[in-house]
């Protein structure tokens, strides 16, 4: 999958703007992406049906750095102090969930 045309971090919204090549652009809520985090240790944890609840994540959680994995992911350290990265497939499945705003 190619990647993103344009990732912005819209502080006011609390959320990502991710743009796609087929004109497809979505604002992902920051509690939503850190939750998806497909990471080792929250997979694990997933696995042991301790999902991470939206509910329990703090309200002023944000990204910390935004960046990329060389060129095939988005990584993000959160100011929680967690490390995240988002393969772009995964990434794009995040933006067609309900929670994520489609903007076109």
């Amino acid at each position: 999958m190619d990647p993103p045309l344009g990732i912005r971090n819209i502080r006011e919204r609390s959320a990502l703007e991710v743009e796609w090549t087929d004109g497809a652009a979505f604002h992902i809520p920051y509690h939503i992406l850190r939750a998806e985090c497909g990471c080792l240790m929250c997979e694990t944890s997933r696995t042991r049906s301790t999902t991470i609840a939206v509910e329990t994540l703090s309200e002023t959680l944000e990204p910390g750095r935004i960046g990329f994995a060389g060129t095939k992911a988005l990584r993000i350290e959160w100011s929680d102090g967690h490390l995240s990265s988002y393969e772009w497939e995964p990434l794009r499945t995040i933006c067609e969930e309900p929670l994520s705003i489609r903007l076109r």
